[in-house]
Formats: C-alpha cells, sequence, structure tokens
C-alpha cells in the first residue's frame, strides 16, 4: 500500500510540476510580448510578423512546376539544391520562393545566399518532363510528355499539397492537367485549380528573367491573391 501511495504522491507532484512549468512558459511568452509591443500582446504578434513573416508562414506550401532539366544526369533536384542555388536559373527561382514565402520584402532583402537557400529548402519542385533535355524544349513536347505521365504528376503534385503552385511556362497544360477555373478573356490571371483548390499563378520560366523586374511584377500578381 505504501508503494502504490508513493507513487500517486509522485504522479501528482510531476503533474503539478509540469503544470507549473506550462504556466510560466505562457507567462514568459507574454510578458515578453508585452514588453515587444509596449504592451499589448497583439500589437506585438503584428510586429513579430511584418518583421519575420517567414516564422508565420508554415502552412504556406509553395510549387514550382518546370518543364524539364537542363542537361541533368538524373538523382534528386534536392541533392543539387542542398547547399544553395546553383546556375543562374536557380538563383532567380530561388529570389522568387524568398519573395512568396517572406510576403516580398525588398529586393536587396533577399538577395544574399542565406535567404535564397532557406527559400530553396522551403519550397517543392516537379517537372512535367521526367527525362532531361537541352537548352529548350517545345510547349508541344512538353505537352505531351505531361499528358502521357498525368497520373505520375497528379500523385506527385497530391503528395506536395500546395497550396500555390508558381507555373513557370507551364500554365497551359496545368488548364487540363489542374482543372483549372480559366477566364478564356483572361488567360493571363491566377486561376484556382478544381482538383485541388490551389491558386496556380501563369508566370515565365526563370531561364527568362530579370531578377528585379520580375520580382517586382511577381509581388505585384500575388498581392491580387488576398490572404493566401
Amino acid at each position: 500500500f505504501e508503494a502504490v501511495l508513493d507513487a500517486v504522491c509522485q504522479g501528482v507532484s510531476d503533474t503539478l510540476n509540469g503544470f507549473g512549468l506550462l504556466v510560466g512558459g505562457v507567462l514568459i511568452t507574454i510578458f515578453g510580448l508585452n514588453a515587444v509591443g509596449d504592451g499589448g500582446v497583439l500589437r506585438a504578434l503584428g510586429e513579430l510578423k511584418a518583421a519575420h513573416p517567414e516564422k508565420f508562414n508554415s502552412d504556406r506550401r509553395v510549387l514550382f512546376i518546370l518543364k524539364d532539366s537542363n542537361n541533368f544526369p538524373g538523382g534528386k533536384l534536392a541533392d543539387l539544391l542542398k547547399n544553395g542555388p546553383v546556375h543562374a536559373m536557380w538563383h532567380v527561382a530561388a529570389r522568387w520562393a524568398a519573395g512568396i514565402l517572406n510576403g516580398f520584402p525588398e529586393f536587396q532583402d533577399i538577395d544574399n545566399r542565406r535567404a535564397m537557400t532557406e527559400a530553396l529548402h522551403q519550397i517543392a519542385v516537379v517537372n512535367l518532363k521526367k527525362i532531361t533535355g537541352g537548352a529548350g524544349v517545345s510547349h508541344a513536347v512538353v505537352n505531351a510528355y505531361a499528358h502521357q505521365d498525368r497520373r505520375l504528376l497528379l500523385e506527385q503534385i497530391d503528395a506536395i499539397a500546395p497550396k500555390v503552385i508558381l507555373a513557370c511556362g507551364v500554365f497551359d497544360p496545368l488548364v487540363w492537367l489542374l482543372d483549372l477555373a480559366v477566364d478564356p478573356c483572361k488567360d493571363k490571371e491566377p486561376a484556382r485549380s478544381k482538383h485541388n483548390g490551389a491558386w496556380v499563378i501563369p508566370w515565365r520560366h526563370p531561364n527568362r528573367a530579370s531578377n528585379r523586374k520580375t520580382y517586382a511584377e511577381l509581388k505585384e500578381l500575388w498581392a491580387g491573391l488576398g490572404d493566401v
């Protein structure tokens, strides 16, 4: 009986200690936010979100869909990009990703290797054409490969479950692949996918982009989506 009583007492003691740590942690957070926000927790959260939007975007799942890989010997893109962007096109794509993930700060704030590497590590990339190509590939060929591998592509996209898809020169095949709600008179505007509800943004390939100019254009296009 004494052993059981000791166990119960120990359990009660541990519960009280755990509750105390929980309450203490919450109070420390509240006091800290009050100090940051000059007396207002909500104001402090707003200031933190404005200063570090990347900490509040955990549910912003972003997918870049491209045509194919140029002379890629095979393997995983994640391995190719694990240490940051390589080649000019991945630097451009990384800047776009950093803008999307961080609420589009000033270009100079994301135009550095650390910001670009962190952004690449938070997005997903899918190629419609699953075999490597050269410097260019026609839209007809990409469309044919997408149709041939449509089941695999949908499996990949569904596994990623993106909220936003940047269609980098491949918007046309995504119209039928993802059943986009496209207005024929406004085919250059973002459209919702009837397949998974994601926003699909018609955009250019990162190989054919001016960094500052396209960053500003993408920022303007993104603002039209509202709260994604």
